[in-house]
């Protein structure tokens, strides 16, 4: 009887270190498998507190343990955290449980939102019971599984800015089309009434201008087209004097002079200046930006000098932006 009993133990013993060490296997088996996984897998009890929270969480935090045992609704982020509040501690499972919550979490601690610790996560989760078929007594907690979609989150809202960009086009080419076909008339006569009035004529001066604002209409027009994407500005040879002193000469500038009547503004254009490759509307419309903040910096009065000169840089000029050398006006 005793040798008998000593073969049991014996076995017993063999079976027993064999146990073990198929547990330490497996054991090393699923620590290996969550330290690859990507997604946090946590596990809450009854309450919503943690009780798991796999190595992932290291991407994101010091420490596993910093979050055991506090509840997971303290990591949502507070916009979220009342729809979280009837998803995250699930106690429904199969068909029915949590697929795919989309809600931001705050994983660095801090209790505030802010731009490095609020992400976004796509979250899964289904209840754990003691008994089978689950029963309302016997609910012990919940696991889950957050996956990371930030990316794919500022790729969503990329892709909603450039179809509101879009959008955006779509109605500036349409009002841009109704605005060409009033503004075809606007332009062509006065171009026919300047053939048929001499330039002594007190008309023609007055015709000028309204040629001139017809044109700069026109060129808004092209704005709104290239906003569209369906027009691209060509540039044209241009003299910045020239440019200058028709800004100078328009209406817009007088009812701006008539505003601050208490700047004077004077120019110091250099006579051989060199043409230059660009839009004359909108280097015009440059220049009257420029005079426009200027005096509205001055609400005392003063003086603006407007100055062109030929410039010749030899090497490169790093200032706001590297200029290249070359040529410039």
């Amino acid at each position: 009887i005793t040798l008998k009993f000593r073969h049991f133990q014996l076995q017993a013993t063999a079976e027993t270190s064999k146990t073990l060490l198929l547990l330490q296997s497996s054991e090393s088996s699923l620590r290996s498998i969550l330290h690859t996984v990507p997604d946090i897998i946590f596990r809450l009890d009854a309450q919503g507190k943690i009780v798991f929270i796999s190595p992932a969480i290291c991407k994101y935090s010091n420490s596993q343990e910093t979050f055991l045992g506090s509840s997971i609704f303290s990591h949502v982020a507070p916009p979220d955290r009342e729809r979280a509040r009837f998803r995250l501690n699930e106690r429904r499972t199969g068909d029915r449980a949590t697929y795919n919550l989309e809600i931001r979490l705050l994983l660095n601690g801090a209790a505030q939102e802010s731009e490095q610790n609020n992400r976004f996560f796509s979250i899964s989760t289904e209840g754990l019971y003691q008994t089978d078929p689950p029963h309302a007594q016997g609910f012990i907690g919940t696991q889950g599984i957050a996956k990371d979609i930030t990316d794919r989150k500022k790729l969503e809202l990329q892709l909603l800015q450039a179809q509101k960009m879009e959008v955006i086009g779509n109605l500036a080419a349409g009002i841009a089309h109704d605005l060409n076909n009033i503004l075809s008339g606007l332009v062509s006569y006065p171009d026919l009434l300047l053939l048929e009035i001499p330039q002594d004529n007190p008309l023609h001066g007055k015709i000028s201008i309204i040629q001139k604002s017809g044109k700069k209409a026109a060129a808004i027009v092209q704005d709104l087209l290239s906003l569209a994407r369906r027009n691209v500005m060509i540039p044209e040879t241009s003299n910045m004097n020239q440019i200058i002193t028709d800004y100078l000469d328009s209406a817009e500038y007088q009812q701006l002079q008539t505003r601050y009547p208490n700047i004077a503004v004077q120019t110091a254009l250099k006579m051989d200046l060199m043409n230059i490759n660009g839009s004359a509307v909108h280097l015009s419309k440059v220049v009257m930006n420029l005079l426009h903040n200027g005096m509205e910096a001055m609400p005392a009065g003063g003086s603006i000098v407007i100055s062109t000169d030929n410039v010749s840089l030899a090497t490169p000029l790093n200032g706001y932006e590297r200029i290249p050398s070359g040529q410039y006006v």
